[in-house]
């Protein structure tokens, strides 16, 4: 029997994609569940048309965050906080940094960053978005 899954089932398959699977077990617990649905043509063409709404949004997605590297790769990112000599009062973390990038396409989990930055100077910063696009900014702390 051929059924659209609503539900990702285990050595099944993901949600929307159609499989065949047993009769007895469709009946028996995929249907029960809410975790399929019979496999109609009106079924199959209207997942097909979200399929199609889904690959178009991943692909605008990958289009947005390439531009955004273009545009913030090397950048050199000041920021400026309390300390003495070299060393700080506090530390700079990722939300520090993506708060000074202002991108709304770069968010703290973004940020690659070891350890906070604890010490005044410059360092350089990977920022990896979306899939295989990754950059590198520099980041200057200065003491105020």
């Amino acid at each position: 029997m051929q059924v659209i899954l609503l539900k990702d089932v285990k050595k099944i398959g993901k949600v929307n994609d159609v499989v065949n699977v047993a009769d007895g077990y469709a009946r028996n617990f995929l249907f029960p569940q809410k975790m399929a649905e019979v496999a109609t043509k009106d079924a199959v063409t209207k997942i097909e048309e979200v399929k199609q709404n889904e690959e178009k949004k991943t692909e605008q997605t990958l289009n947005d965050a390439r531009e955004t590297a273009k545009k913030i790769a090397g950048q050199r990112v000041i920021i400026e906080t309390k300390g003495e000599g070299k060393k700080l009062f506090g530390s700079i973390g990722a939300k520090e940094i993506a708060e000074k990038i202002g991108d709304k396409n770069i968010s703290e989990r973004n940020i690659i960053l070891d350890k906070p930055l604890k010490e005044v100077g410059e360092k350089e910063i990977e920022i990896k978005l979306i899939g295989d696009i990754e950059f590198k900014i520099i980041v200057i702390v200065n003491v105020v």
